[in-house]
């Protein structure tokens, strides 16, 4: 009867032994993910501080035309993050946020007519919602230039390297480039 609870004891230890290991392995993971997150957040705020000195983004609607509705994800687990601009009048003018170059003009489901243009430096912009365009593919657009016209509601959002950026980054990539000009 000692063997046999002398073997449950051995075994037990190296079963306590193996989760003890596997404990520390999660946690020595977490932590490098953790690290991993936080260089990847460093690195994203060093792009856009990059960003910020050679491009000057702005709003694409006026706000005399328009007020901010909403500004958060279309969904929960969405691929758009971005802000809803309220039209104050029947027809709202929509301008480039940027010099780029329109590359996709279409419908896409779940936003409508949509224009996607692309910006240097691995940004784009995008506006859904809009009901004419005044481009053609592949035709190169200036900031502030009039792009398109939306009827009552546009959805604005901006993308970095092909990821959707926060509301909160977009926001605070033009309102520091507005303090700028």
């Amino acid at each position: 009867a000692k063997i046999y609870t002398q073997q449950n004891t051995q075994q037990s230890l190296v079963h306590v032994e193996a989760k003890a290991a596997a404990l520390q392995s999660l946690k020595t993971r977490n932590a490098e993910d953790a690290e991993a997150s936080q260089f990847l957040k460093y690195e994203k705020k060093q792009a856009l501080e990059e960003a910020a000195l050679t491009l000057f983004f702005s709003w694409p609607v006026k706000k005399k035309n328009a007020e901010i509705r909403s500004s958060q994800a279309l969904k929960q687990k969405s691929l758009f993050k971005g802000i809803y601009f309220a039209s104050k009048q029947r027809s709202l003018p929509v301008y480039a946020s940027e010099k780029g170059e329109l590359i996709f003009f279409g419908e896409l489901r779940g936003l409508g007519k949509t224009m996607l243009v692309k910006h240097k430096n691995n940004f784009f912009s995008l506006y859904a919602g809009v009901t004419a365009s005044h481009l053609e593919l592949g035709e190169t657009v200036q900031r502030r230039m009039l792009i398109a016209r939306s009827s009552r509601m546009l959805f604005f959002s901006m993308f970095y390297k092909g990821l959707p950026m926060d509301v909160k980054d977009m926001k605070n990539l033009i309102s520091v480039q507005r303090a700028r000009l």
